[in-house]
């Protein structure tokens, strides 16, 4: 089995650490380790984020995402400091659940913000009988989007 990066995954990952070393680790160096990034901060590090187009990457492309397969947003993913890696991670899920279970009216309305980087989206539930199992929440009950500004 051949575990070699293909061309395109090398340009990926490339592209990756040049983003963290010139916008995501300057911004970072800038702010208190041990205290939260203001909300001004990680919108802009989001910008970064949809400049390389990884917050839906595996969106379709057709519906404004980047429809990259799971292996190279992990590769991606991987480059990125962990305490922005996580909140990404959140952000993408979201924006695949709403993509993949929403009605056409609320992909409109949070899709274009939150695939640009305007807007950060994350999931959290609780169910009777599901826990943080966000797919036995899913199949329980109707999905609702709510937002926060």
């Amino acid at each position: 089995m051949n575990f070699a990066l293909t061309e395109d995954q090398e340009l990926m990952v490339s592209a990756a650490r040049r983003m963290v070393q010139t916008r995501i680790d300057p911004v970072l160096r800038a702010h208190p380790a041990n205290q939260p990034l203001p909300k001004a901060v990680m919108l802009e590090i989001f910008a970064a984020f949809a400049e390389l187009g990884i917050t839906a990457p595996r969106v379709p492309v057709d519906a404004g995402g980047g429809g990259l397969k799971m292996l190279d947003y992990g590769m991606i993913l991987e480059q990125l400091p962990p305490v922005v890696a996580l909140s990404l991670a959140s952000h993408e899920g979201t924006i695949l659940r709403i993509h993949l279970g929403c009605p056409d009216d609320i992909r409109e309305r949070y899709l274009p913000d939150l695939i640009a980087g305007r807007k950060i989206a994350c999931t959290a539930n609780t169910e009777a009988n599901a826990g943080s199992d966000s797919g036995a929440a899913a199949r329980g009950w109707r999905s609702r989007v709510t937002t926060r500004t």
